[in-house]
């Protein structure tokens, strides 16, 4: 579904009145009472719709908007990489247990070395500032940092990168971040129904494969221990999912196609889609 709605058309409580702080900046106090007002009503939608759980997001859009700039597409990615950080941080000040980011695709490989290369680097930094033991976002909102996918794709650095990440944010809380990279939901899938497979034919209750169920699938996928994916948005106007999620995807997830570009994408039009969620509009 797209966003047909405007931000200006938005029907919100009035913030409360607290005291603007020294240099204040009047878009930063903004963002900060809607995340506010967005977080109450949230709790306030308990007994109907509920709590917003789980949010999955496909970062799409990152080298058209440094083409339609003149800029290098690595320009796009350490944009992207700077609304990632702050959706991080405004999802998880709304509250929700996990949030999952779809990075780079098994079929980004693809790409150029030189674009590989510095995306990767890029998300190496992320994953140290994110983890950062003293200053980072994953100790600071309470969150565990995850990466899906087959990471043997990885080059030795980056592997190394991962490793240190979850390792350091594992005991951080019960919520969690997805880094979706070297990752397609095919991939997923296969290993899931393989190892699920493995595990019905070792078992002796279960030696009949034609025994093996939904639920035996879903807990071997990587986001077994994840809540179900309330809401999925995908940013740059492209209306399909490219093996994402194509397994955790189900009846009750809300989809929005927005044509936002993802280094666009920021906490005012999260919090907007977020609000539209609460309050069934979607």
């Amino acid at each position: 579904m797209s966003d047909g709605t405007s931000i200006e058309e938005m029907s919100l409580p009035t913030p409360s009145d607290k005291p603007k702080p020294t240099g204040f900046h009047p878009m930063a106090w903004i963002s900060s009472s809607l995340q506010e007002i967005i977080t109450e009503g949230l709790q306030q939608s308990a007994t109907s719709r509920g709590i917003l759980r789980h949010i999955a997001c496909e970062l799409d859009g990152n080298r058209r908007w440094a083409r339609s700039r003149g800029v290098p597409v690595s320009a796009g990615h350490r944009q992207g990489a700077e609304t990632m950080t702050q959706i991080v941080e405004t999802a998880f000040g709304c509250g929700v247990q996990a949030l999952t980011l779809y990075i780079f695709s098994i079929e980004n490989f693809k790409r150029s070395a030189d674009e590989i290369q510095s995306i990767m680097a890029i998300l190496a930094d992320c994953l140290s500032r994110l983890s950062d033991s003293e200053n980072g976002l994953a100790r600071r909102q309470g969150f565990a940092i995850r990466v899906l996918g087959n990471l043997k794709l990885l080059d030795d650095d980056m592997q190394a990168v991962v490793r240190r990440t979850v390792e350091s944010t594992k005991d951080n809380g019960a919520r969690t971040l997805n880094f979706c990279i070297a990752y397609t939901s095919r991939y997923e899938i296969t290993a899931a129904v393989r190892k699920t497979v493995i595990d019905a034919c070792a078992t002796r209750d279960k030696q009949d494969p034609t025994t093996i169920s939904v639920d035996d699938i879903n807990a071997n996928m990587m986001t077994a221990d994840c809540p179900p994916v309330d809401l999925l948005i995908r940013t740059s106007g492209t209306t399909r999912l490219s093996d994402f999620f194509m397994w955790q995807c189900n009846g009750s997830t809300d989809i929005v196609f927005t044509q936002t570009l993802w280094p666009e994408f920021g906490p005012l039009r999260l919090l907007f889609v977020i609000w539209k969620w609460q309050n069934g509009l979607l």
